[in-house]
Protein backbone atom coordinates (compact mmCIF):
# COMPACT_ATOMS: atom_id res chain seq x y z
CA UNK A 1 0.00 0.00 0.00
CA UNK A 2 1.27 3.48 -0.83
CA UNK A 3 1.71 6.46 1.40
CA UNK A 4 -1.33 7.72 3.22
CA UNK A 5 -2.12 11.38 3.02
CA UNK A 6 -2.72 13.47 6.11
CA UNK A 7 -6.45 13.49 5.46
CA UNK A 8 -6.54 9.69 5.42
CA UNK A 9 -4.71 9.57 8.74
CA UNK A 10 -7.33 11.85 10.28
CA UNK A 11 -10.14 9.66 8.94
CA UNK A 12 -8.48 6.50 10.29
CA UNK A 13 -7.88 8.16 13.65
CA UNK A 14 -11.55 9.09 14.00
CA UNK A 15 -12.88 5.74 12.79
CA UNK A 16 -10.62 3.51 14.90
CA UNK A 17 -12.96 3.70 17.90
CA UNK A 18 -15.37 1.36 16.06
CA UNK A 19 -18.42 3.63 16.06
CA UNK A 20 -20.70 3.81 13.05
CA UNK A 21 -20.50 7.14 11.22
CA UNK A 22 -21.49 8.80 7.97
CA UNK A 23 -18.93 10.83 6.03
CA UNK A 24 -20.47 14.03 7.40
CA UNK A 25 -20.08 12.75 10.97
CA UNK A 26 -16.44 11.91 10.27
CA UNK A 27 -15.88 15.45 9.02
CA UNK A 28 -17.54 16.92 12.11
CA UNK A 29 -15.50 14.65 14.39
CA UNK A 30 -12.24 15.74 12.73
CA UNK A 31 -13.13 19.39 13.25
CA UNK A 32 -14.26 18.86 16.86
CA UNK A 33 -11.21 16.80 17.78
CA UNK A 34 -8.84 19.37 16.36
CA UNK A 35 -10.39 22.49 17.87
CA UNK A 36 -11.38 20.92 21.20
CA UNK A 37 -7.76 19.94 21.80
CA UNK A 38 -6.77 23.61 21.84
CA UNK A 39 -4.94 23.65 18.51
CA UNK A 40 -5.26 26.92 16.67
CA UNK A 41 -2.87 26.21 13.81
CA UNK A 42 -3.95 25.48 10.27
CA UNK A 43 -5.11 21.96 9.47
CA UNK A 44 -5.94 20.40 6.14
CA UNK A 45 -9.52 19.21 6.49
CA UNK A 46 -10.57 16.75 3.82
CA UNK A 47 -13.58 17.55 1.70
CA UNK A 48 -16.79 15.60 2.18
CA UNK A 49 -16.42 13.84 -1.17
CA UNK A 50 -12.83 12.81 -0.32
CA UNK A 51 -14.07 11.20 2.89
CA UNK A 52 -16.89 9.45 1.01
CA UNK A 53 -14.49 8.11 -1.60
CA UNK A 54 -11.93 6.95 0.98
CA UNK A 55 -14.53 5.12 3.10
CA UNK A 56 -16.08 3.49 0.04
CA UNK A 57 -12.78 2.43 -1.57
CA UNK A 58 -11.02 1.18 1.55
CA UNK A 59 -11.77 -2.46 2.37
CA UNK A 60 -11.27 -2.02 6.09
CA UNK A 61 -14.51 -0.02 6.31
CA UNK A 62 -17.88 -1.73 6.02
CA UNK A 63 -20.96 -0.02 4.67
CA UNK A 64 -23.53 -0.88 7.33
CA UNK A 65 -26.69 0.78 6.03
CA UNK A 66 -28.04 3.81 4.24
CA UNK A 67 -29.53 6.60 6.26
CA UNK A 68 -31.13 9.81 5.13
CA UNK A 69 -27.78 11.50 5.79
CA UNK A 70 -25.69 9.10 3.72
CA UNK A 71 -24.10 5.69 3.98
CA UNK A 72 -23.11 4.61 7.48
CA UNK A 73 -19.64 3.04 7.76
CA UNK A 74 -17.85 1.12 10.49
CA UNK A 75 -14.29 -0.16 10.89
CA UNK A 76 -14.18 -3.87 10.00
CA UNK A 77 -12.43 -5.48 12.95
CA UNK A 78 -12.03 -8.80 11.08
CA UNK A 79 -10.48 -7.26 7.95
CA UNK A 80 -7.80 -5.17 9.67
CA UNK A 81 -4.41 -5.61 8.05
CA UNK A 82 -2.29 -3.51 10.41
Amino acid sequence: MGRRQHSERYIDLIMEDGEERTARQVLDAIMNKWFDSGNRSTIYVPEHRKICHYLKANRKYLAIRKSRYGIVYRLDSVGEEE
